[in-house]
């Protein structure tokens, strides 16, 4: 069974949505039809260090914003959109 990208949650390091690194995914069922209904990635130690590290480079700049800024980026990833800060 296929899931449409929709479905899909992906790892989101440097503002790219990035699929896991070892290609596993931790698949949700519908429990009534057996349908699947969602994937998420099945994060590694290297995807968490990847996202650490990104994290890490982009606090200075995240940082040096106002509070309103700052919370407007994590709207627009849950949006589906995102905008250089």
């Amino acid at each position: 069974m296929m899931v449409n990208d929709s479905m899909q949650l992906l790892n989101w390091i440097n503002r790219q949505p990035v699929p896991p690194g070892n290609g596993r995914w931790l698949e949700k069922f519908n429990p009534h039809t057996g349908e699947l209904q969602s994937r998420a990635v099945d994060s590694t130690a290297e995807d968490a260090a990847a996202a650490v590290s990104a994290a890490v480079s982009a606090f200075a700049a995240w940082a040096g914003q106002t509070p309103v800024r700052r919370m407007t980026g994590p709207n627009l990833v849950v949006d589906g959109g995102w905008t250089a800060i």
